[in-house]
């Protein structure tokens, strides 16, 4: 495809630096993310090993098919995070007031249909399911409740995170995930079961919700909570914003639920525990690198408002890179040690069952998600993802059908390589042609250049096959030990990744914050500073 050449020199103009509220955001991203992170990998092999595979099979099973009920929100998350940017912008606070409220509304006469339905439609579902496990009905009436309460409270976490307020919304969901931790780990070791981890997990998300709303409350004191302020216009300006937000929203929650649904119709309960507990690894770790997409949505937005697309073209080229080149290393550990990991951190007859999958969704979520998934919030971000929505639901229909096919016949392994072709085909290398088009650049540079990273995986990966004869990750100093090599091997090689004058702003802030601490003069970096 021709367009404009992707080079070095082409990419000089930087318009991450100089953005200090863009990096905050990433960071604080980052630390939600990370906290998110520790407390899964602490917890889920507890909570294994406490429920036993069967109720823990259970407890994903229900999870997944309430996640369906986000194709209710008709793209309204998605239009109250663009139009509280463009309305707090303007200083339009009779509209922030429309949105929210008209938001609310819709959220509070849903909230009664959603739970009237899992009180009637559980007993149904777990017939047509095959389930017999006495909780079912149970847990989805919880699970439910959960979803319809906390609805109405998200469009005061989606608008923070519209205005860039990731600090507050990071705190709270902070707040909620050490409520979570700590309550699970209490009401499990006291003897309790996977009902409490339902009841547990819904008071922890109205908590962050509720954190949401205060910080909101103080941030426009202007606020109404009134169904004055509830507007049909309002409404169905929202919905014209979120059409194709539901079809890719659609296509994402099929693609993410449909898996542990027709394993649990397929095969035993327990099997959706060992597809879950592998993908929500790689999920919660992918997540990480995926939150830079975040900040990058309405970041692009600007710019494109400001008619600078060579901008927004540099900033998919680095945070693609630079998401994929912090990704990378974790990816190859996993590959070469991943089922060792497993075996370890839960147990080896779950490792047994289900390090296929792990290994087998690595090429899909390193390639399409972590190389690519900003490419997606910068179509969103300057309006032009219709394409993609359309692209993602042949990517959902084929994954489902292809899972349905594979599933009964060749097993987890199997539906997982399903999965994972499919992310590569449509993420990986169709979504980067869709914003190369609407931005006018080389298609086979782009890739080139994002993708760069890619280069260390040959000799990490050797070097980690090879030490794998004499550190095969038996236990966790083992493991621990193949971490420090990897890091150690892939580190010099991936600073070749960093532009020079990132490599600079790098070295200057270790060089300050050094000499905070007294490690070594400060004036180094000043310098730096005084040059540019």
């Amino acid at each position: 495809m021709s367009g404009t050449p992707l080079n070095e020199a082409a990419v000089n103009a930087n318009p991450i630096a100089g953005h200090r509220g863009f990096l905050n955001s990433v960071i604080w991203n980052w630390l939600g993310v990370t906290v998110s992170i520790i407390s899964a990998f602490l917890l889920s092999p507890f909570i294994i090993r406490r429920l036993g595979d069967e109720n823990y099979g259970l407890w994903a099973l229900t999870t997944s098919l309430v996640e369906y009920y986000w194709l209710l929100d008709l793209g309204l998350r998605s239009a109250t995070f663009q139009f509280a940017a463009t309305f707090n912008g303007k200083g339009e606070q009779d509209n922030i007031n429309r949105m929210i409220n008209t938001n609310l509304a819709y959220s509070l006469l849903l909230a009664p249909v959603l739970i009237g339905g899992a009180w009637f439609g559980a007993p149904i579902l777990a017939n047509f399911m095959h389930i017999t496990h006495p909780l079912f009905a149970k847990l989805v009436l919880i699970v439910v409740t959960t979803w319809a309460l906390t609805s109405m409270l998200t469009v005061f976490t989606t608008t923070l995170e519209g205005i860039e307020r990731f600090d507050v919304t990071n705190a709270a969901s902070l707040t909620g995930i050490m409520c979570r931790t700590v309550g699970t780990f209490v009401l499990l070791y006291t003897g309790h079961g996977v009902v409490a981890i339902a009841w547990i997990g819904m008071a922890a998300q109205l908590l962050t919700h509720l954190i949401s709303y205060s910080q909101v409350r103080r941030i426009f004191p202007f606020l109404r909570i009134s169904p004055g302020y509830c507007s049909f216009a309002m409404f169905k300006q929202m919905l014209k914003y979120g059409m194709h937000s539901v079809a890719a929203s659609m296509a994402q929650r099929i693609l993410s639920q449909s898996p542990p649904l027709l394993i649990g119709y397929y095969l035993p309960t327990r099997f959706v525990g060992y597809y879950a507990a592998p993908t929500r690894l790689l999920d919660y770790t992918a997540t990480t690198v995926m939150r830079i997409g975040n900040v990058a949505n309405s970041r692009s937005a600007l710019l494109w408002a400001q008619d600078k697309k060579r901008e927004v073209l540099e900033l998919a080229i680095m945070v693609n890179r630079y998401s994929l080149a912090i990704f990378l290393p974790l990816s190859i550990f996993l590959a070469v040690y991943g089922p060792q990991l497993l075996a370890v951190w839960i147990t080896p007859e779950f490792a047994r069952q289900s390090s296929g999958v792990l290994v087998a969704l690595l090429a899909g979520i390193t390639l399409g998600n972590a190389a690519q998934f900003s490419s997606t919030s910068i179509l969103f971000g300057i309006g032009k993802h219709r394409l993609f929505a359309r692209a993602m639901l042949v990517e959902a229909t084929v994954t489902t059908v292809g899972l349905a096919f594979v599933l009964p016949r060749y097993g987890l392994t199997a539906g997982a390589v399903v999965g994972s072709a499919m992310m590569v085909l449509n993420r990986a290398l169709f979504t980067p042609w869709i914003l190369t088009r609407e931005l006018n650049a080389s298609y086979f540079g782009y890739l080139a250049s994002v993708n760069l990273p890619l280069i260390a995986v040959i000799p990490v990966g050797g070097a980690l096959f090879a030490l794998r004869h004499f550190v095969p990750g038996t236990n966790w100093i083992q493991l621990i030990a193949a971490g420090a090599v990897t890091l150690l091997v892939y580190v010099p090689i991936s600073w070749r990744f960093v532009r020079h004058d990132h490599r600079a702003m790098a070295l200057g802030k270790v060089r300050e914050y050094g000499g905070r601490v007294g490690l070594f003069n400060a004036a180094p970096a000043e310098n730096d500073r005084d040059a540019k």
